[in-house]
């Protein structure tokens, strides 16, 4: 199997044609830089580095990309957790992108869009005995998770303190639960790491 290692981009308007960044785009978990159709997108040298592809927001949100891959007129960047809807700058490498013809990406390098998160939810509640339970959630949370104010119980049954396990884990101690009783725990007002509200 042959593997183009690179051809000479020369300058703009050499004998090839460069070709630009279109949009930038989120889901959950993932960012897409789409180019144009015609194109099929290369990565070489520092283009392959998840590290060279960084991301700002206003607010200071941190957001890590994981891993890079080319998928034929698209670059797809898996990165740690988004707040949704906030906007972000993509900045990518200004070398190292090419298309299978050898042409460069001429930018622009830097690109806006919208963050999009999944909303954290409870995965399970573990009884550990007749006055403590931890909850586990689907990501990591933020420090409003340890928050006694966002966790409530029915039936009586008074919660009186929350502590953390780890980022996902939190412990809620109660007072006495009766026996075979059943009881809902309602939590209200916690974020992610990101700062996504709880579903």
């Amino acid at each position: 199997m042959p593997l183009l290692v690179t051809k000479g981009l020369g300058p703009p308007g050499g004998a090839g044609t460069a070709f630009i960044a279109l949009t930038a785009s989120a889901t959950a978990l993932t960012v897409t830089v789409t180019f144009p159709d015609d194109r099929n997108i290369v990565l070489v040298g520092r283009a392959l580095d998840p590290e060279e592809y960084t991301f700002e927001s206003d607010t200071g949100a941190t957001v890590r990309c994981l891993a890079v891959v080319a998928d034929e007129n698209t670059i797809v960047l898996t990165v740690s957790d988004m707040t949704d809807g906030e906007p972000y700058t993509l900045f990518m490498p200004d070398a190292g992108i090419i298309d299978s013809e050898g042409n460069g990406c001429v930018g622009p390098f830097e690109l806006g869009f919208q963050g999009a998160a999944d909303a954290p939810i409870m995965l399970m509640i573990r009884v550990i005995d007749a006055r403590m339970i931890e909850v586990v959630y689907s990501k990591s949370m933020a420090e409003d998770a340890a928050d006694i104010d966002n966790y409530a119980a029915d039936n009586g049954l008074e919660v009186t303190s929350v502590s953390r396990v780890n980022s996902s884990t939190y412990r809620v101690v109660t007072s006495y639960q009766t026996r075979a009783a059943s009881y809902n725990l309602t939590v209200t007002g916690v974020h992610d790491a990101a700062g996504n509200l709880i579903a």
